[in-house]
């Protein structure tokens, strides 16, 4: 009987042994990742010499990751198993396209991209494909801030409208706008976004998250 990924996965992880299917399982997502888009592969393709030298090299560094999650995976419920080995693929992938990116922002240890947000709205962007991977995935980083918060301070620099906190003071909305500046000047630089990056998922994120807080808090008014 033909076992499931699962079943492969688990033997994997509690025997070492790596089943032909689960080799070519893992490779086949790496692989798919690798070619979400031109630009990603090129990238990848550069660092590693050829497409083939970049799908073996990186699906073995998978098989090692997938070892340090050995608990995580034994003990992951539902279906969509594939779906998590996806995940953890494309997380390695966007690790090396931020180590090897050449880019002066990288080396911005203050997170002065920042404090250019309020320009966003006015400039025109061609964004790279690897830019775009970097930015999706720096969206999920701004949701673990608080929405409203970010929204509000979003709209302030950006259009100066108050979207929220009508009922606060001065005082207190200076402090939120300082408080949300800072939390995302952290996360900016832990991740060593460039502008571009940042720019793109400033307006993933307000286009998924702060419109609708902005048509509800209108609405309530």
């Amino acid at each position: 009987m033909k076992k499931t990924l699962r079943e492969l996965l688990k033997e994997y992880l509690e025997k070492n042994v790596v089943n032909r299917e689960l080799f070519e399982n893992v490779k086949g997502i790496v692989s798919s990742v690798m070619n979400t888009n031109p630009g990603y592969r090129d990238i990848l393709i550069g660092i590693f010499g050829n497409s083939s030298s970049a799908i073996n090299e990186l699906t073995n560094e998978v098989f090692i990751r997938l070892k340090k999650k050995k608990n995580i995976l034994i003990n992951k419920t539902g279906d969509n198993l594939e779906g998590y080995l996806y995940m953890i693929v494309k997380n390695y992938i966007i690790d090396i396209l931020r180590k090897t990116r050449v880019n002066d922002s990288l080396n911005d240890e203050n997170g002065s991209n920042v404090e250019k947000i309020e320009y966003i709205r006015a400039e025109e962007h061609h964004f790279k494909p690897e830019w775009e991977i970097v930015a999706e995935t720096f969206v999920e980083e701004l949701k673990k801030l608080k929405a409203e918060n970010l929204c509000y301070y979003l709209y302030k620099v950006m259009y100066s409208e108050e979207i929220l906190f009508e009922e606060k003071s001065r005082d207190a909305k200076y402090k939120i706008v300082q408080r949300t500046k800072e939390s995302l000047r952290e996360l900016v630089v832990e991740n060593g976004l460039n502008d571009k990056e940042l720019t793109l998922a400033i307006r993933i994120y307000m286009s998924e998250i702060c419109e609708k807080i902005r048509n509800i808090s209108r609405k309530k008014n």
